[in-house]
């Protein structure tokens, strides 16, 4: 930056450590993750969901395959899957099995629940 003459940061973020079954990540121990790998086996959306979610901004992380796949089980299929059935559920019985298609104004109800 300084050889282009631009403006050094004021402040740095810096990620914490990935460890893998608690042991350092190198090459020399043949432990290393490759995230194409991980997006192929489990999907993108998933991955990212586990990469995102299991370590605090800053803090240090271990990753397992099983600690990604009892997270996504859990959060993503177990809790979203039961959000969308009660979800759909509701929407069946209560609004002529289909969603509706187009939405009035909020009456003075909603306004009070928002």
């Amino acid at each position: 930056l300084m050889a282009a003459n631009l403006p050094l940061p004021k402040r740095l973020f810096a990620h914490g450590w990935w460890t893998k079954d608690g042991d350092k990540i190198s090459k020399s121990l043949g432990n290393v993750i490759d995230p194409v790998d991980l997006v192929e086996e489990f999907g993108v959306d998933q991955t990212r969901f586990f990469l995102m979610s299991e370590v605090t901004f800053g803090s240090d992380g271990d990753f397992s395959s099983e600690a990604f796949v009892r997270k996504v089980n859990t959060n993503l299929a177990n809790e979203l899957g039961n959000l969308c059935q009660r979800t759909l559920s509701m929407v069946f019985k209560n609004c002529g099995k289909a969603v509706p298609e187009e939405v009035g104004p909020y009456t003075e109800r909603d306004e009070k629940l928002l």
